[in-house]
């Protein structure tokens, strides 16, 4: 099996055809029969190739010749590199130039195959240096250092200046903390508070933070339903959320199960009901099973868009609706490695007459009085706080309560802005 070639093929299909990381892996395992060391290879090659792109990338086209974005000798190159650059101690150099040259020969690409492998090899036995030509400019510099982008970095320079897009640069580069909710229609805290692998979290009531080295997917607490997984961003929105008894909430896009499990359980508690829609069927699935392993029996979901929600539940309907609209995810790139290495300035710029749209179909399940929580996992004004300024603007029944932009270097959270407005009684 030729794990070169299947890690050149999943690179192309994220970047070019914007598949996540997670679902090209689950269509690779789906078709082949990896064995743990191979899966294993290949999970640790394209997070390492995707989080390091630009600067694989410019390194690449700078030192071998006729090299352009977005061809498959590009990937197999970047590929090849850093499995000798980060993976020469895991692997065997002369298996990984016979996988590089049966790329080569199965996909007739015009390569000289011996002196590309030891130009890549020479290149491969150093580490990368960012050129001193390269220094000049600060931003093409950071570019290259921190493997970003030049048009979000000058994006976050733009809108939130030096200091804290230094911040955002260096979190970025740090592994994610994984947070965790205590399910308490199960466990109490009492009990939950002896488990050694588990930290409380300052100031916010049933999170925890793993300590490392666990897996948590296989803890007993985990598959008893005692907790969840849930960053520390979605747990401080619904701390603000004003719960009131018998409530009923509407959660658009409940793609993210962490925010629809917590706030499910905290409107169980005041005799309240949540509804949800999921677009995909095998998340459908999922979700329903999950809820049932939390215990958690006052939702409703519906397999269904936000266009074809409107079929199943009428307008002004619900005292709280959360909207979650698609995104740039920049305040995910810590935890998605696929986001700076996919992510381009075309589909951010797409991005604003979508949400725009989304929140004018959400607001119309907001009953009068009712709190309308608009969220987004990014750090970009165009797509939080403007984007709710145009809204206000339009729609002047609506005031705001908070609203806040969470960065992830606070507590190596996600990045998330979030805004509580209130519909005013008419």
């Amino acid at each position: 099996m030729n794990i070169l070639f299947i890690s050149v093929v999943a690179c192309q299909r994220i970047i070019e055809k914007k598949e996540s990381l997670k679902k090209v892996m689950s269509s690779f395992e789906a078709q082949y029969n990896f064995s743990i060391a191979q899966k294993v290879r290949i999970h640790k090659l394209l997070q390492g190739v995707l989080r390091n792109f630009v600067s694989l990338r410019y390194e690449v086209i700078k030192e071998i010749e006729n090299v352009h974005p977005r061809e498959k000798k590009l990937y197999l190159f970047i590929c090849t590199l850093y499995s000798i650059r980060y993976q020469s101690t895991e692997i065997d150099l002369d298996s990984l130039k016979d996988e590089f040259d049966q790329v080569i020969l199965d996909n007739k690409l015009n390569v000289e195959s011996a002196i590309i492998f030891n130009k890549l090899m020479n290149m491969g036995q150093k580490n990368f240096v960012v050129p001193e030509a390269e220094k000049e400019d600060p931003v093409k510099y950071n570019s290259l250092f921190f493997s970003t982008p030049e048009w979000i970095i000058r994006l976050w320079l733009k809108q939130f200046g030096p200091s804290i897009t230094a911040k955002l640069l260096v979190s970025n580069k740090q592994p994610a903390k994984i947070y965790i909710k205590r399910n308490e229609l199960k466990i109490s805290s009492s009990h939950f508070n002896e488990k050694t692998h588990f930290q409380p979290v300052k100031n916010f009531d049933n999170a925890y933070a793993l300590n490392k080295n666990q897996k948590f997917d296989e803890m007993n607490e985990v598959k008893l339903g005692n907790c969840f997984k849930e960053d520390l961003s979605y747990q401080e929105i619904l701390n603000n959320l004003p719960l009131a008894t018998g409530d009923s909430a509407l959660l658009i896009d409940g793609n993210r199960f962490e925010m629809a499990a917590d706030l499910a359980i905290r409107l169980s508690g005041c005799n309240g009901d949540l509804t949800l829609n999921i677009e995909n069927e095998i998340k459908f699935r999922q979700t329903k099973y999950k809820f049932d392993k939390l215990g958690v029996r006052n939702q409703k979901i519906y397999l269904a868009d936000i266009d074809l929600l409107r079929t199943y539940i009428e307008y002004n309907s619900f005292d709280i609706v959360v909207a979650m609209p698609p995104s740039s995810r920049l305040g995910l790139v810590k935890r998605k490695a696929e986001i700076l290495a996919s992510t381009t300035k075309q589909d951010y710029r797409k991005l604003k007459y979508q949400q725009l749209s989304y929140l004018e179909e959400a607001k119309k399940y907001v009953n009068k009085d009712g709190i309308f929580a608009y969220v987004v996992e990014t750090i970009n004004k165009r797509e939080g706080e403007n984007i709710v300024e145009l809204f206000l603007n339009k729609y002047p029944e609506y005031e705001i309560v908070t609203s806040r932009q969470i960065m992830p270097y606070e507590k190596n959270n996600n990045g998330v802005y979030y805004a509580l407005l209130r519909r005013k009684y008419e």
